[in-house]
């Protein structure tokens, strides 16, 4: 993974508060369940959408719940 890399995905998924301890989850997830053909990249990318997508609902759940109290 390359510096570039890092920074989109740091502007892609603005909703993961500690982007690098998500990837070393997904680090540590895919060492344990290895790939038969080594490569993470698109894994790795679909793990930060997944992830990214819940806490961006999350928020949008609690934003409108909110709303709703006042």
């Amino acid at each position: 993974m390359s510096h570039e890399d890092l920074a989109r995905w740091k502007k892609t998924y603005y909703a993961i508060p500690d982007l690098r301890a998500e990837l070393e989850a997904a680090d540590a997830y895919y060492f344990q369940t290895p790939t038969a053909d080594g490569k993470l990249f698109f894994l790795v990318s679909n793990w930060l959408k997944r992830e990214h997508a819940k806490l961006v609902k999350q928020e949008k759940d609690e934003r409108e719940e909110r709303n709703r109290i006042y």
